[in-house]
C-alpha cells in the first residue's frame, strides 16, 4: 500500500499523473467536513463558486493534514458531484426515480442493483455509503426529504417537485 502511495505521489510531481486515486470514505467525509465548515464562515455576496471551490480546497487539505494526493480539480468535482448523488438518493427513497417503485431503501439494494437502477436512469451520481449521505444532510439542509438548499443549480430529474416528504423506512 505505501508502494501505491508513494508512486502516486511520485507521478503527480513529474506531471504524468492522469487520475486521483479513488476517493475513501474517509476522505469524502473529510471534504463534507470541509464544505461545512466553509459553509459556517459568512460568505461576501455573489461571492464566485470559484472562491469558495478555492477554499475548500484549502480547508481539505488543513483537515487532512496539510496536504493530499487529489487534485483541486478532483476535490471540486467530488464536491460537485455529492448533491447530486444526495438528490438521486432521496428520489430514489421517495419513488420518484425509474425503477425505485416496490423497492427497498437505496441503502438495502445490492451493488449490482444500485448499478442497474442508475444505467436505468442515465445518472453517473457515484455510490454513496450511508455514513456520507447522513454526513451531507447537514451541509444541504438536513432534512433528505426536501430539496437542498445549497445547490445552485439542478436538472429536470431534480426539480423540486419531484421530491415528497417521506422515505421510505429502513
Amino acid at each position: 500500500m505505501a508502494k501505491k502511495a508513494k508512486k502516486q505521489q511520485e507521478n503527480q510531481q513529474d506531471g504524468s499523473r492522469r487520475r486521483g486515486p479513488n476517493w475513501t470514505i474517509s476522505e469524502t467525509l473529510k471534504l463534507i467536513q470541509a464544505w461545512r465548515m466553509e459553509l459556517d464562515i459568512p460568505a461576501v455576496k455573489r461571492e464566485p463558486a470559484a472562491l469558495l471551490n478555492a477554499r475548500i480546497y484549502e480547508r481539505f487539505k488543513a483537515v487532512c493534514g496539510g496536504s493530499t494526493l487529489h487534485s483541486e480539480k478532483g476535490v471540486i468535482d467530488k464536491n460537485n458531484n455529492l448533491p447530486i448523488a444526495f438528490k438521486f438518493i432521496v428520489s430514489f427513497n421517495n419513488n420518484r426515480i425509474v425503477g425505485s417503485t416496490g423497492q427497498p431503501n437505496w441503502f438495502e439494494l445490492s451493488q449490482e442493483q444500485k448499478k442497474a437502477i442508475k444505467a436505468a436512469n442515465k445518472t453517473d451520481a457515484r455510490n454513496a455509503d450511508i455514513s456520507i449521505f447522513n454526513a451531507l444532510k447537514s451541509v444541504l439542509g438536513g432534512d433528505d426529504s426536501v430539496e437542498p438548499s445549497v445547490l445552485m443549480s439542478s436538472t429536470s430529474i431534480f426539480e423540486r417537485d419531484d421530491i415528497s416528504p417521506s422515505l421510505h423506512s429502513s
